[in-house]
């Protein structure tokens, strides 16, 4: 009997409390009022790897000067979240700002300020380095040069991402999804409605390719190069990228040969793109057959002169002494494909002041590789025990 008391009190006791976490639980939402439903659909089909693990967005209030709401969910098809009333531009990246290893995420607090950029390369050029990464590697001023060497710095190539940004978000006040109706309060609602909004994020890196005519290839060795000019980043809210140029370095190289002891040497690159002040002299299309959404915007901009870019190549002749540095101003030479996201330099056999002939050098080593093997002996039948 004693037991059954206890139980009986404690049942009193949770009766008692049950008015009081109501009314918690109802202020709590009710003081949520002002927050607004609100439905991200996400179509990934512009996406080269197919549906991420996971997405994340920014909110940017246009008439305020508060920081961005963000949202970061593994549901990445339709997400659900509330919002104030008001005017936003949305940001949406596949997965979440932390699972990037060659990218970094600046300024993501404020629209003018939300930035991802090329993290620093893990090599940057030494003293002594000039021919290839220094003064001659630009034909215009940077800020962030570094006095002592004359150097500048070397950005890693971006790895692919998915962005795309959401203009002219308009919550309004009765949009309320699930709302739970207080008629008390005079909250409720005979009509839910929910505001929806549809993102189509696409691909913001670009792939660089770089194809060289060189005479005298049998010759060549390895081949480094570094091409300036590029944008460092995006400005993922303002959707163009940054002013600010970069170089970024190039070593995985291949030969494409053409005829006796000529060819092509090529490589590709992937880049944030061009600076936003600039935009290819030539473009090229397919025109709108279900391309993704255009991510740059070259109205406004000024077309590239040829020291905007500039291809900087070392050659290492076959002797692995012998080695000759070559400078291009390609800015002209620069083409883009606006529905494959490519740009290209191609330096052809017609290209005006190309590379010279390579000089004829010994290979190095030229008596071969000479390695003895042990021959094998004859040991005779061995039985194998099964």
């Amino acid at each position: 009997m004693a037991g059954n008391r206890h139980i009986i009190a404690l049942a009193a006791a949770l009766a008692a409390l049950l008015p009081s976490l109501t009314g918690c639980r109802r202020m709590l939402y009710v003081a949520g009022d002002e927050f607004h439903s609100a439905v991200l659909h996400t179509d990934w089909r512009y996406y080269s790897g197919g549906d991420p693990d996971g997405m994340t967005a920014w909110f940017y209030p246009v008439d305020a000067q508060t920081p961005a709401y963000r949202l970061t969910t593994s549901e990445v098809h339709r997400a659900e979240f509330f919002l104030p009333t008001g005017e936003y531009t949305g940001v949406v990246i596949d997965y979440s700002p932390d699972e990037y290893g060659r990218q970094e995420f600046l300024g993501m607090d404020y629209a003018q300020t939300a930035l991802v950029r090329a993290t620093e390369a893990g090599y940057q050029p030494e003293p002594g380095a000039e021919e290839l990464y220094g003064p001659a590697a630009y034909s215009r001023p940077l800020p962030e040069i570094n006095e002592e060497t004359g150097l500048y710095r070397v950005l890693n190539q971006p790895e692919q991402m998915a962005v795309d940004t959401l203009d002219r978000m308009r919550v309004q006040s009765g949009d309320y999804g699930y709302y739970i109706p207080y008629p008390e309060r005079d909250t409720y609602q005979t009509d839910f409605t929910v505001r929806d909004f549809y993102a189509y994020p696409a691909s913001p890196v670009w792939r660089m390719r770089i194809r060289v005519y060189v005479k005298g290839i049998d010759y060549l060795y390895q081949t480094e190069a570094s091409v300036a000019g590029l944008s460092e980043g995006r400005y993922l809210a303002l959707n163009r990228t940054s002013e600010q140029p970069c170089l970024i370095s190039v070593q995985d190289w291949e030969v494409q040969r053409t005829g006796t002891n000529v060819g092509y040497i090529a490589a590709t690159l992937s880049t944030f793109g061009l600076p936003a002040d600039r935009h290819p002299n030539n473009t090229s299309t397919k025109g709108d057959d279900g391309a993704p959404p255009v991510l740059l915007d070259w109205s406004g901009t000024d077309p590239l002169s040829p020291e905007d870019i500039r291809l900087n190549l070392r050659f290492l002749l076959r002797d692995r002494e012998t080695v000759r540095y070559y400078h291009f101003d390609v800015g002209e030479n620069v083409v883009s494909f606006d529905d494959q996201l490519v740009l290209r330099i191609d330096l052809d056999e017609t290209f005006p002041d190309g590379i010279p002939d390579l000089p004829y050098v010994e290979p190095y080593n030229s008596a071969g590789f000479d390695a003895e093997v042990t021959p094998w002996e004859d040991g005779g039948n061995a039985e194998v025990g099964m």
